[in-house]
């Protein structure tokens, strides 16, 4: 295993949880640049910067990483649970049930794939079967616990993608307590890349959605829609503009609106889109 993967690995957790060097290895005795170093992989007189076994795993304790998944993703590379992902995402935006279930089997058997990725295709495949309801309390446990490990949680990529999963099982109270969090913390949205505005971005599109049609509340709703609202216009956030604003015609009662928008996205291919935009729950 050389010592340029675990620079590369260490690089990829760190910016999963949009931490700084600094922050990052604020709980061991290490210097920012020894460690810019071992992230980048630097040669000096003929050696490699490398990290001791110890300090490496005393790094990816502090941050919450788990030690024997991080060394098994070393090992087998993340080639093939990132297709399963691409995968996952695809079969959830295509609303495919049967699709969705046989890659949570496949991927609740990949050793390489992480416990992120485990959950959110639980989630997934549940969601798309039966909007979670024959979820078992148990396993909606062990996600929440999992989610909300860490204190930091709202800038952990792995969380904040549960968090957008997780949201149709969660306790109200529960939601728009996390919810508050991730408003205050992406409030000046723009500022951030566009690799977490569309984390974001999607996260305010589900809540708007599990506030409107299952909670029934309007708590954070509008702060949501607006964050929507302040995104670039560009393609990147066409769909997720579009979305916003077919929540504020249905909060409005804007039926005209709301029938030319769902016609758009039908004749543009978003048809299960489309279908699902305000499914009631309740109903």
């Amino acid at each position: 295993m050389c010592m340029l993967n675990v620079g590369q690995a260490l690089k990829n957790e760190r910016l999963a949880q949009n931490k700084t060097q600094r922050e990052w290895i604020k709980n061991i005795h290490i210097s920012v640049s020894r460690y810019s170093e071992i992230e980048n992989g630097i040669i000096k007189n003929g050696k490699k910067a490398d990290i001791g076994s110890e300090q490496l795993i005393q790094l990816l304790e502090s941050n919450n990483i788990d030690v024997r998944e991080f060394f098994s993703n070393l090992q087998k590379g993340a080639t093939s649970t990132e297709k399963l992902s691409s995968e996952l995402s695809q079969a959830f935006n295509d609303g495919d049930v049967k699709r969705a279930d046989e890659l949570r089997k496949k991927i609740l058997m990949n050793s390489g794939a992480s416990l992120s990725l485990k959950y959110r295709a639980i989630l997934i495949a549940a969601e798309l079967k039966d909007h979670m309801a024959s979820l078992d309390q148990n396993t909606i446990d062990k996600i929440s616990n999992y989610l909300y490990r860490s204190n930091d949680w709202v800038r952990n990529k792995e969380a904040l993608i549960l968090f957008g999963n997780s949201m149709p099982r969660m306790n109200s109270t529960v939601l728009r307590r996390r919810m508050k969090q991730v408003i205050k913390e992406y409030a000046d949205i723009n500022k951030f890349s566009d690799d977490v505005r569309r984390r974001i971005s999607t996260i305010c599109v589900n809540y708007v959605f599990n506030a409107i049609f299952v909670y029934k509340t309007d708590a954070y709703v509008q702060e949501s829609l607006d964050l929507i609202k302040s995104l670039p216009v560009n393609d990147i956030y066409g769909l997720k503009k579009m979305v916003g604003q077919y929540y504020v015609d249905y909060l409005n009662g804007d039926q005209k609106h709301i029938a030319e928008l769902k016609d758009l996205l039908e004749r543009c291919g978003y048809a299960s889109l489309a279908k699902r935009l305000n499914f009631d729950i309740s109903n």
